[in-house]
């Protein structure tokens, strides 16, 4: 059934009116997102560095923590004012005959494949 709503997903984008400026949009923000996540990768990587020379007095693991604390509040703040919930692409589907768990099951599924998920991974593997 996810299947399902990705093909509906597909033709709506495809047979929308600004397809081309949609394009051409998620090309453009695609190579900036591409840039952040090269910029947050290589701070993961000299992010011991700089705590050190930043913090030389304190202990790297006390300072990460605190990081670690400062970056979820700005991550939720973030998500609670960027992220988009696909609940409006479901709508239509309510008043016909598909099961809930499907509706609820895709909705989790694009919620998945959000930008903003890659980021913990992108910047604390590398420090780890």
């Amino acid at each position: 059934m996810t299947s399902t709503f990705i093909q509906h997903e597909l033709k709506a984008f495809w047979r929308s009116k600004n397809t081309g400026k949609s394009i051409a949009i998620r090309v453009v923000m695609s190579v900036l997102i591409f840039i952040l996540f090269l910029y947050v990768l290589t701070l993961g990587f000299f992010l011991d560095k700089i705590l050190e020379q930043a913090l030389p007095k304190t202990d790297l693991v006390v300072s990460f923590c605190g990081i670690i604390l400062i970056y979820y509040l700005f991550d939720l703040l973030m998500r609670l004012q960027l992220q988009e919930l696909p609940t409006l692409r479901v709508q239509p589907y309510l008043q016909l005959p598909v099961k809930r768990n499907a509706l609820v099951r895709y909705l989790a599924f694009t919620a998945l494949l959000s930008v903003f998920n890659l980021w913990p991974f992108v910047l604390f593997v590398p420090f780890v």
